[in-house]
């Protein structure tokens, strides 16, 4: 309630999940949550007969191209870094091949292949994605992505996970 409004059935939802999952990784029966999860469906009844914001879902705005320029315009993309955060701030690679966040998370250098059209990404469990050349240069995600790609094998990384500073370890990430 950091807000200062009542949280949101969604919200109550994903702590309910959180306590759950954090008791099935401790190895410890986790609780019952059935009547918790009543009392979730009359409070979100109560909020639908109440006509109160909090029962409707709350979705952002699309990012727009211009807007889409001004946070890339932010960023260093000098640096391998800033290359990085290029591809994954805006979640342009995501967005185009329409990966779900974990499989844009798995992917390694290899599932990405350049093509004079653009790029054939392999998204995990799935075949293979094209992903053409985009219009607006600043915003295209493959360019993006190749100029990741060059800058980390400058900096000798040629395998392994395209969001981390080596192939030793998936929890070294660019700097």
């Amino acid at each position: 309630m950091r807000t200062g409004r009542p949280p949101a059935p969604p919200s109550i939802e994903r702590a309910l999940a959180a306590i759950r999952t954090m008791h099935h990784a401790a190895d410890v029966d986790p609780p019952q949550t059935k009547g918790a999860r009543k009392v979730l469906s009359g409070y979100r009844e109560r909020l639908a007969l109440a006509k109160d914001p909090a029962a409707r879902p709350r979705k952002a705005d699309a990012a727009v191209p211009d807007a889409l320029c001004a946070m890339l315009a932010t960023l260093d993309r000098s640096t391998l870094a800033g290359k990085r955060d290029a591809v994954l701030l805006l979640l342009l690679l995501g967005y185009a091949c329409a990966a779900r966040v974990s499989e844009l998370a798995a992917l390694d250098i290899a599932d990405v292949a350049e093509t004079p059209d653009g790029l054939l990404v392999t998204v995990y469990r799935r075949t293979r994605v094209a992903i053409p050349y985009g219009r607006i240069p600043a915003t295209c995600s493959v360019r993006a992505v190749r100029d990741l790609l060059a800058a980390m094998a400058e900096a000798g990384r040629t395998a392994g996970c395209c969001w981390c500073a080596s192939t030793n370890t998936a929890a070294s990430p660019l700097r």
